[in-house]
């Protein structure tokens, strides 16, 4: 049935396209059936007619290299079982991991190469997860999308079926080379990224878990550190990769997608001090201490001071204590230098006993 969604080896030609089938005395002809008088003879070429004008791009153009934040994925939904699966593309904002946990995992800093999507397709499911394994329904999944044309610009591939803050394109596209190996969307969801997914799933790829996107990107926090506590702290900023949370759970954030305005906690001591120092959940008066002693030292954007990553979290110093403020003394993101009023802005925090009961320390990556 050349209407069905379903996909298997009977549904293709060598060329990736979708053919009709006719049955003549037991035996199989594709293409277009002979007409005229009524012969037993099957037609010598296989003439079928592309249904689909995608043309596939001949190479993966990748653009600048991938960079790792977390979603740390100790322990609780949305994780798959337990481990960290990390992989981050900061062109593709929350696009948090592949469903394959980093130590099994390729290349643990491509969330691109294990072609695990939501299924069944979020067309026919919008609540439909990824998971841990690509089989035949991840296939399925993504051919339906390139039945109903999804490209970049088009609604099915622009919305967000799922509410998980990701184009629905962006979880079923892939770009694919002549070789087959796998890259970031090209904007075009076609019979050829039908074909890689299958070929993983005949390959039986799979991992043991991973991070099932879905919900929104989430550092998660649940049950071990770098969490303080329980509870949620996601609050992330694509212009700013690895900074991931504030050190306040998301249920007493004000703005729980805000990792600088809420609570002024940096690592303390000073890490020009103590190069392990954490971040907590509480603003006290060492934290003003150690902005002002960044403040001292002349950081800046672009010096080694502020360009340095002592605590190697994969943030710069300078991003974990600079912060812009406004003129009513209000917190946003780096502004590039670390001033004297950086310093009273997280006093005045102190002296009005900010804190959280938990939140994401960023001891590590």
């Amino acid at each position: 049935d050349p209407q069905m969604t379903s996909l298997g080896t009977a549904l293709f030609d060598q060329n990736a396209v979708d053919f009709l089938m006719t049955y003549v005395d037991a035996s199989v002809t594709c293409g277009t059936p002979p007409t005229g008088t009524a012969t037993n003879t099957p037609s010598p070429t296989n003439t079928a007619t592309p249904t689909s004008t995608f043309t596939p791009s001949p190479t993966v153009t990748p653009g600048p290299p991938p960079t790792t934040g977390c979603t740390t994925n100790v322990g609780g939904p949305p994780t798959l079982g337990i481990g960290q699966d990390c992989d981050l593309d900061v062109r593709f904002p929350l696009v948090w991991g592949d469903g394959c946990v980093d130590t099994e995992d390729v290349n643990p800093h491509d969330p691109w190469d294990f072609y695990s999507v939501p299924v069944p397709s979020l067309l026919a499911m919008p609540g439909a997860l990824r998971d841990n394994a690509v089989t035949g329904r991840d296939a399925q999944a993504v051919f339906s999308y390139f039945r109903v044309g999804a490209m970049a610009g088009s609604p099915v591939y622009e919305q967000d079926l799922n509410n998980n803050g990701v184009k629905d394109g962006w979880e079923y596209d892939r770009g694919v080379d002549a070789f087959g190996n796998l890259g970031p969307p090209d904007g075009v969801i076609g019979p050829r990224d039908a074909q890689a997914a299958f070929a993983q799933y005949s390959r039986n790829v799979r991992c043991t878990s991973g991070f099932n996107l879905a919900k929104p990107s989430c550092t998660t926090n649940v049950g071990g550190p770098p969490t303080l506590g329980t509870g949620r702290d996601c609050d992330f900023q694509p212009a700013y990769p690895g900074v991931l949370g504030d050190g306040c759970v998301d249920t007493e954030d004000t703005n729980a997608n805000d990792p600088w305005g809420q609570l002024y906690s940096v690592p303390v001591p000073a890490l020009l001090a103590d190069h392990n120092a954490l971040r907590d959940n509480v603003a006290t008066v060492r934290d003003a201490q150690a902005v002002f002693a960044y403040f001292r030292a002349g950081a800046t954007s672009g010096s080694p001071v502020y360009e340095q990553d002592l605590n190697q979290n994969g943030v710069k110093d300078g991003w974990e204590y600079d912060r812009g403020i406004n003129h009513f003394g209000q917190l946003g993101p780096p502004d590039g230098a670390i001033t004297a009023v950086d310093a009273q802005a997280a006093f005045a925090q102190f002296a009005h006993a900010a804190s959280c009961t938990s939140g994401y320390n960023m001891q590590n990556k």
